[in-house]
């Protein structure tokens, strides 16, 4: 940040906008956000007379910009930190580009403010263990999810898991935009709801446990390595964690998550 401007300043909404220079870009804006700024805008404002760098700070002073965020670079030009520190208008870099910056703070401020954080990955409940099921594209999530709520489990989410913290517990659901939609390779996005029957379906679980899918060749399954017991952190949230070696021709690896959530359920009732 460049000095101490804006230090007494607080961001408590989830505003992050990207500067376009349109002319009707100000009227657009909306107050108490994060403005995100490419070095294209940054490099006409250097050659810009002093005058129009001052208009551009009086814009956003008159807006209501909380903080400038200067995107794919680590330097602050000099007119900018000198704008910067008589308006008090804090100001950071990053090597993100304008799109990912603004996809990132947005995250941040969610988190920060709203205590809602976004995981890829599939969200099930098993005899009554809310489960997110994460790893990489291809490693059967959303087909394992399926299986499980074939088999009698409860199907929240997939692909898109939305968490949010309560107190001291986490609760997971599907985001709007997706809410109970299923993205099925060889179908498309089918309606969960239809698909397994309303029964089957909840809009929401306590998630007390994670699952990593980690795809592997290995010729055989090895069942014991779903015992390999990790933990991870979630906006101060301990859970849990199993690491599950999975295969691209494995047909059991909803029985393997079973096998987790019966093991994790003996272990709560011996403590």
């Amino acid at each position: 940040m460049t000095g101490k401007s804006g230090w007494m300043r607080e961001i408590c909404h989830v505003r992050v906008q990207r500067y376009t220079g349109e002319e009707s870009f100000w009227d657009m804006l909306i107050p108490d956000s994060v403005l995100v700024v490419t070095p294209l805008y940054l490099s006409k404002l250097a050659f810009n007379t002093s005058k129009a760098q001052k208009v551009f700070f009086q814009h956003i002073i008159s807006s209501g910009v909380l903080c400038l965020a200067l995107s794919e670079t680590s330097l602050v030009p000099d007119f900018m930190r000198s704008l910067s520190e008589s308006h008090h208008i804090p100001m950071f870099t990053s090597l993100y580009d304008e799109f990912h910056l603004e996809s990132r703070l947005t995250g941040v401020l969610r988190e920060k403010i709203e205590n809602i954080i976004s995981l890829h990955g599939a969200l099930v409940n098993v005899f009554g263990h809310g489960i997110v099921i994460t790893g990489e594209s291809g490693s059967g999530k959303t087909e394992c999810a399926c299986k499980l709520t074939e088999r009698g489990h409860v199907w929240i989410a997939d692909d898109a898991v939305e968490v949010e913290k309560r107190s001291a517990l986490l609760y997971g659901r599907s985001q709007g935009l997706v809410k109970h939609l299923i993205d099925i390779k060889s179908i498309g996005l089918i309606d969960a709801k239809q698909h397994f029957g309303p029964a089957s379906i909840r809009d929401e679980t306590v998630v007390n446990l994670m699952i990593e899918f980690q795809k592997t060749r290995q010729a055989q399954e090895k069942a014991s390595n779903h015992h390999a017991k990790l933990f991870r952190h979630i906006m101060g949230v301990t859970l849990p964690c199993f690491g599950l070696p999975v295969f691209p021709w494995s047909a059991n690896t909803h029985i393997h998550v079973e096998n987790i959530a019966r093991t994790v359920t003996r272990e709560r009732g011996k403590s």
